[in-house]
């Protein structure tokens, strides 16, 4: 058989393969290190196109959601630091303070710091993508919350220069959120 009946007869064969086989043979090309093989059979895959719901939305729902959830993870977990430490340090009232007490208020503090910075953050992310907050964290549970709002308060009536060592922690806790909505192909309001 000669190299063009040979090829003739593959391209036959690679054309007969259900979806499930030409996966396996890609793979078992791709485990071969068999480049030609595996273009081959990309080149004689059938074409199909396929209708679907504006990928933008999608694509910036699933960003949106994915931004909600990792910022309820975090805020959730600050909020468990500032309890755990605010509760240390009020269970041992019958007793002088010590060394842990202070090192179980700071961790109280630091998470009450690492909250006003997400929800400062989530503020400049929502206005660097043309959202208002509300919309921007529509998945959010934690966004609605009762402590969130408090934090916010918070936030609001911060002094000056609380503000300026907040808004440095904020931008970074934005910009890793962008990151996030960026990588899951999140569109701007505008």
């Amino acid at each position: 058989m000669t190299n063009r009946a040979k090829g003739k007869r593959i391209a036959a064969v690679a054309g007969e393969l259900n979806t499930a086989e030409r996966i396996k043979a890609a793979l078992g090309a791709v485990r071969a290190d068999d480049r030609d093989g595996l273009k081959f059979l990309h080149e004689t895959a059938p074409r199909k196109t396929y209708i679907q719901c504006d990928a933008q939305l999608t694509d910036t729902l699933d960003a949106a959601e994915s931004v909600g959830l990792r910022l309820d993870r975090g805020f959730y977990e600050a909020l468990a630091r500032r309890w755990r430490g605010t509760f240390f340090v009020l269970g041992r009232r019958d007793r002088e303070l010590d060394l842990d007490d202070d090192e179980h208020f700071a961790e109280a503090c630091a998470a009450i710091a690492d909250m006003m910075a997400m929800v400062r953050g989530a503020e400049i992310m929502a206005d660097r993508l043309g959202f208002d907050l509300e919309e921007l964290l529509a998945f959010s549970a934690a966004a609605g919350s009762a402590d969130w709002k408090s934090i916010a308060e918070r936030v609001a009536d911060a002094d000056d220069e609380m503000k300026a060592g907040l808004e440095a922690l904020a931008e970074v806790f934005a910009e890793a959120m962008l990151t996030i909505w960026r990588e899951a192909g999140g569109q701007a309001a505008a």
